[in-house]
């Protein structure tokens, strides 16, 4: 448990941020050294010569160093990214020479009189069974540490192997040293004075272990608070993004009124710059007709908040800041942020279009005009008039064809093919031919 605790700390390191990285290096270096520490010690309290044990002090943090350490430069190379064969070599290295060194160093701490000897065929294997598991715990480890979706899960198989691995390769290098170890049938504990009893040790394991978690659970909680920040940030940049190039003026308000961002667009549009517009009330932008106005309709808004437009007309007006006025289309949306609630205003520059349409209006009224001059005139001299859609091939009389062709209304002929039918057959072939070449404009109709 204590290894995939702190296991789950140095995978998420490689994909921690810079300002946060000596937290983590030096959270997950500790958590691991006294993971590595506390499975050493459980072994050692199960050990028994038939004589008071206990351990010396500066020996025994010692050897919590040489595990802090050589899990802090494991940790150095998973973060540097060194993914290659080179790197987990070195790797392996430092942590299996930490475990050798964290498990003698605490051997040493029982100071026994006459000094421990070691098998020297088992003190090389246990050695090797060091190397052997650290290299395929950190291979696992390395394969893991290159998967950012993989270091963030709570749970991982890859991890867990990893843990177990690493269980086993202190556990087995940890027997293995025991065996090789050879105490004289004289041997004394000369730590017994002065150093720290089993069930003392007893306890700093349960601390060692409580404190692993709790900087486990610290850590995850920072990386999920700031994890959960980050993606607000990247959420809000993003809004911001499209807020500052989108076509439109767009102005974010809050519920006072005040203005707290525009995009380039709206600047653009009101003549003002960045620094001049935010935090300045939206009336800054109105008629001081409106002003009061506005408020109580602001007011109203934020009462019953939804999407809603306002009507292009020539009653909503903006004033520039060189004083100018013009007509605006205004869209507003609400957009609920920490409880707080801003209006997202975007506005369109209508000037052009209601000229334009203005235009459209005065040219359609004197084509009409025009119309009911023809109309009049083809009345008095008798001229008749149809229309013919090419598209459809339907032709529409006026009266005045009625009355010449000597037909009622509801005999129209309706298609060009029933009118053909109509003209004397000698005049047919000039007929059509005039007509074709004056609908490609080859020609004006005679």
């Amino acid at each position: 448990m204590a290894s995939f605790a702190a296991l789950s700390i140095a995978a998420r390191i490689p994909f921690v941020e810079r300002r946060m990285l000596w937290l983590w290096m030096g959270g997950g270096s500790i958590a691991m050294g006294l993971a590595i520490w506390s499975m050493h010690f459980v072994g050692m309290l199960a050990f028994h010569i038939g004589i008071p044990l206990a351990y010396d002090v500066p020996l025994t943090i010692i050897s919590i160093c040489y595990a802090v350490i050589a899990t802090a430069i494991a940790i150095t190379i998973v973060r540097l990214k060194f993914n290659n064969n080179l790197s987990l070599i070195v790797s392996t290295f430092f942590m299996g020479t930490g475990i050798a060194a964290m498990h003698y160093t605490g051997m040493d701490a029982l100071k026994m009189s006459p000094e421990i000897l070691y098998d020297q065929t088992l003190l090389v294997l246990s050695l090797l069974i060091a190397y052997l598991a650290s290299f395929v715990a950190l291979r696992l480890f390395f394969k893991q540490a290159m998967n950012a979706e993989a270091a963030h899960r709570t749970f991982d198989k890859t991890r867990l192997y990893a843990a177990i691995v690493m269980g086993v390769a202190i556990a087995g290098m940890h027997y293995t040293a025991m065996e090789a170890a050879i105490f004289d049938p004289r041997s004394v504990c000369t730590a017994v004075d002065q150093g720290i009893e089993s069930g003392i040790m007893s306890i700093l394991i349960v601390l060692g272990v409580i404190l692993i978690i709790a900087i486990t659970i610290l850590l995850l909680m920072l990386d999920t608070k700031y994890a959960d920040n980050r993606r607000l940030q990247i959420s809000e940049q993003r809004v911001r993004q499209v807020i500052n190039s989108a076509p439109q003026g767009m102005i974010v308000v809050n519920a006072d009124g005040v203005i707290e961002q525009v995009n380039r667009s709206a600047l653009t549009m009101f003549g003002y710059s960045r620094e001049e517009l935010t935090g300045q009330q939206l009336e800054i932008l109105l008629p001081v007709s409106f002003h009061e106005k506005h408020a109580q309709l602001r007011q109203s808004f934020l009462d019953a908040p939804k999407f809603r437009t306002m009507a292009a007309t020539s009653d909503l007006a903006a004033f520039k800041k060189n004083g100018d006025e013009f007509r605006v289309e205004i869209g507003l949306s609400p957009m609920h942020v920490d409880n707080n609630i801003s209006v997202l205003a975007t506005i369109i520059d209508i000037t052009e279009r209601l000229k334009m349409e203005n235009e459209l209006r005065l040219q359609q009224a004197a084509l009409e005009h025009a119309n009911k001059r023809i109309m009049l005139a083809t009345d008095v001299t008798g001229i008749g008039i149809w229309e013919y859609d090419l598209e459809s091939n339907v032709i529409i009389w006026d009266d005045t064809m009625y009355e010449l062709y000597g037909v009622l209304h509801d005999e129209t002929p309706c298609t060009y093919d029933s009118w053909e039918n109509m003209i004397h057959a000698d005049d047919v072939e000039y007929a059509t031919k005039n007509l074709m070449q004056v609908v490609q404009g080859q020609r004006e109709y005679d």
